[in-house]
């Protein structure tokens, strides 16, 4: 019969395995998605990159530790397919970009893993008392908590418009210094003073026609400012196509609300203009502006000014992928809903930018990353509590005090401001808190198994 009593006999090595703990941080590190863009073999990429190689051998080196008593071969199998799996979810996720050269660098960590792990066993290392995984889990769970606690202090910066300059002007094809020129056509342009939904722009992108007989869409919302053919701009290309007082209502409409839409029908006519040749600029030189639409190559560019992008709208820009092809019309928006900027292509998310996340410290946990640390929290938190009270026999109430660990931990983290950056994204958060804390609840299991190990 099942013993159902609880007791608090301390967690020993020889009831902790990894395996769950290893597949919650590869899944929460690059596999849930804050954000969705149409997938497409475009973002994959064939550039090698130092830290990504890094940070992909050590992630799943905890992985290759806890298959450790499996034979190499289905080790290596395994891992391959848990890293094809999450390199083909990254090709509907913003800022990721699945690459066959971070698989190999995922495969070769989870090896080395797997070595390591079977070297020690080799050396017949003595287990630690389990006084010392009482303290170690305690120190390192509570250590845990007070790097987030740190992290999610850090105050953000204002992303409004309360820092533009009503005296820029708005000209396309260069700069106002003419120094920035951008080869292509401008069909038309569109403003508006709110950010447009991916329906609302599928919509403009719809009704646009690449013939020469572009007419002027409906989305139920007016424009501040359209430019449509018939309507011919006259003046050279750098110079400032609206009057003054028609600007100056542009940017009052704008910074009043602190949100945009720019939309412009365009055709490049080569792929070699680069330092954010000028599509669309507010701005008054190459070093100070509002809003900027450029083109570095075969990426679209979006330069916006806030209080924390800085005065050139560069700290960062909004870039994307090689999405641009040359003789082909191609209808471009750039938005920004407060928060987080956005580039679409024919109606499609090609790239994101989450201004409001933007910390010294670990920028991306507020954004791309926050499930991750919901994560853990949700395990630092469940760690602390089983850790304190022991193991206890009783699976439900262990899985159960787990949980509410977990739930405590991501809870804490969003009423400190955590998902400040992440609007509407709070209860999917508290549930990766509580999946957290349960992977905590599944890695504590009874003394037959040994440490990082899988039943036998």
């Amino acid at each position: 019969m099942r013993d159902t009593k609880s007791d608090s006999r301390p967690i020993s090595a020889n009831n902790i395995r990894l395996l769950p703990i290893a597949v919650a941080l590869i899944i929460g590190a690059t596999a849930i998605p804050v954000d969705f863009r149409y997938p497409s073999i475009d973002f994959v990429s064939w550039r090698p990159n130092f830290m990504d190689v890094l940070n992909n051998l050590l992630l799943y080196m905890p992985l290759g530790v806890a298959l450790q008593r499996k034979r190499l071969p289905f080790a290596i199998i395994t891992i391959a397919i848990l890293s094809c799996l999450v390199e083909i979810v990254q090709l509907i996720y913003p800022n990721r970009h699945p690459s066959l050269i971070d698989m190999t660098a995922n495969i070769l960590g989870g090896i080395a893993g797997w070595c390591l792990a079977n070297i020690s066993l080799s050396l017949k290392i003595s287990l630690p008392q389990p006084a010392i995984v009482r303290a170690f889990l305690l120190i390192s769970s509570a250590t845990g908590i007070l790097i987030l606690f740190v992290v999610i202090s850090q105050p953000g910066l204002d992303t409004d418009f309360s820092n533009w300059n009503p005296s820029y002007r708005i000209a396309i094809n260069n700069e106002l210094t003419r120094d920035r020129p951008w080869s292509g056509t401008v069909y038309a342009l569109e403003l508006f003073d709110q950010a447009l939904s991916q329906t609302q722009l599928l919509t403009l992108s719809d009704v646009f026609s690449k013939s020469s007989h572009l007419k002027k869409p409906s989305t139920g919302t007016k424009p501040i400012f359209a430019l449509i053919p018939p309507r011919i701009i006259e003046q050279e290309y750098g110079t400032p196509i609206l009057e003054p007082d028609q600007e100056k209502q542009i940017f009052d409409a704008l910074v009043k609300r602190g949100t945009m839409t720019l939309v412009a029908w365009v055709q490049t006519n080569s792929l070699e203009q680069f330092d954010s040749a000028r599509i669309v600029t507010f701005s008054r030189d190459q070093y100070n502006r509002n809003f900027t639409l450029g083109q570095e190559g075969g990426r679209m560019v979006f330069r916006l000014r806030t209080p924390a992008t800085g005065p050139n709208g560069f700290d960062p820009p909004l870039r994307t992928s090689e999405v641009l092809k040359i003789g082909k019309p191609l209808f471009v928006a750039a938005t920004y809903d407060g928060k987080i900027s956005k580039l679409y292509l024919d109606g499609k998310l090609v790239g994101r930018l989450n201004i409001a996340a933007k910390r010294k410290i670990g920028t991306t946990l507020f954004d791309y990353d926050a499930p991750l640390m919901a994560i853990l929290a949700g395990a630092f938190t469940a760690t602390f509590f089983l850790s304190v009270i022991g193991l206890i026999s009783n699976r439900p109430v262990r899985w159960i005090l787990a949980g509410v660990g977990g739930f405590c931990g991501a809870f804490f983290i969003a009423a400190m401001g955590g998902l400040s950056a992440l609007p509407a994204f709070e209860n999917w958060y508290l549930l990766l808190g509580v999946g957290g804390g349960l992977c905590v609840a599944s890695a504590i299991h009874r003394p037959s198994f040994s440490l990082a190990g899988i039943s036998t």
